[in-house]
């Protein structure tokens, strides 16, 4: 039986061309929750990216978890507790900053409700409009970044950033983590870290295994997590990697593709 669905939040539970979540995603959400399935909220986002819709979900009071910045900040919902906080030393944020200047592409930080970015870019946008984060641009942008950052970026609107990523030694690859979540942004996590290794915090807290996990995703930032659950689904619209990566290929974010999983795998097969 299925007891933990985790769900990947922009493009595949959130629809940035409407601006909204399809409440047929909300409503199916609310019924594995009736069920007794504990949700993890998943996401690239920061844990404030999150919060209302855990509270919409009310996920205080149905043991949820938020597994954010791609896995490196897990909190437990029902007490805030902090499960995971795996973060970048000051060194290696400085590593990274002049990689981003040779390689003349921007570099940007996330932390609690805000983005340090050296420019402004669609991905900072996007947050900004969507996800509700502050921003601070500054080509001196050491002088403004916090300690204990978990999720470092690269981006270029003009670049697919797939390509840069054959340009890293294999130093730098074995010893960190780089996915592409959209193209003109590339994703620095420490090595260790993905969704799934978040979501395993999560599992281990809540007694539960990988074969008890449910998961929908759209992007390479959510293979992990889709190839390791028991059964899982990616939106149409999401990338090559993460349509292989999943058991089904579903409906749009747009479509309410999480719903469609839902219903028809979760509940229509007698899985929860």
């Amino acid at each position: 039986m299925i007891r933990l669905f985790a769900t990947d939040i922009d493009h595949t539970l959130y629809c940035a061309e409407t601006g909204e979540i399809p409440q047929e995603n909300i409503k199916a959400l609310k019924q594995l929750i009736d069920r007794g399935v504990t949700i993890v909220l998943a996401s690239s986002r920061s844990y404030t990216g999150v919060v209302k819709l855990a509270e919409q979900l009310d996920l205080k009071n149905h043991g949820g978890y938020a597994v954010v910045h791609n896995g490196a900040y897990v909190v437990r919902l029902s007490d805030g507790k902090l499960l995971a906080n795996e973060y970048f030393s000051r060194q290696e944020v400085g590593y990274f900053y002049e990689m981003a200047k040779k390689l003349n592409v921007g570099y940007s930080a996330m932390k609690d409700n805000f983005i340090y970015a050296t420019d402004y870019c669609d991905i900072v946008d996007y947050d900004f409009h969507h996800v509700d984060m502050d921003v601070l641009i500054s080509k001196n942008i050491m002088d403004f970044i916090p300690d204990e950052v978990c999720q470092l970026s690269f981006f270029d609107d003009e670049q697919d950033m797939y390509s840069f990523i054959d340009t890293l030694s294999p130093k730098d690859r074995e010893a960190y983590n780089f996915n592409v979540p959209q193209r003109p942004v590339m994703d620095i996590s420490l090595r260790h870290v993905n969704k799934f290794w978040g979501i395993q915090q999560a599992m281990k807290d809540a007694g539960i295994s990988a074969d008890e996990l449910a998961a929908t995703g759209d992007n390479d930032n959510d293979v992990e997590m889709l190839k390791a659950a028991r059964i899982s689904g990616c939106v149409a619209n999401g990338s090559v990697n993460a349509r292989k990566a999943a058991d089904y290929v579903l409906k749009s974010d747009g479509e309410a593709g999480v719903a469609q999983f839902i219903y028809e795998q979760l509940i229509g097969q007698n899985l929860v």
